[in-house]
């Protein structure tokens, strides 16, 4: 499972930018960078945030980066 993934995807979907998402958080756009590329750890904490930012839940975030890892790895097959 790829969370850092899915949030870009989610990013991408609502058209946000690393600038304003990092607002959003409070975060600075390095660190959200970071984050998003997978090389600073996600927390919980951090995935409760990153949802409510680009609006959807914590639970989807999750779930959708589960359904695109296991998509990915069938279609490796």
């Amino acid at each position: 499972m790829d969370i850092a993934a899915e949030i870009r995807a989610a990013q991408g979907r609502k058209g946000m930018t690393i600038d304003a998402l990092a607002k959003a958080l409070g975060m600075t756009p390095k660190t959200v960078a970071r984050k998003t590329k997978g090389i600073s750890p996600i927390t919980w904490d951090d995935i409760r945030a990153f949802a409510f930012a680009l609006d959807t839940t914590p639970s989807a975030l999750v779930a959708d980066a589960d359904t695109h890892s296991t998509q990915r790895k069938e279609s490796a097959e």
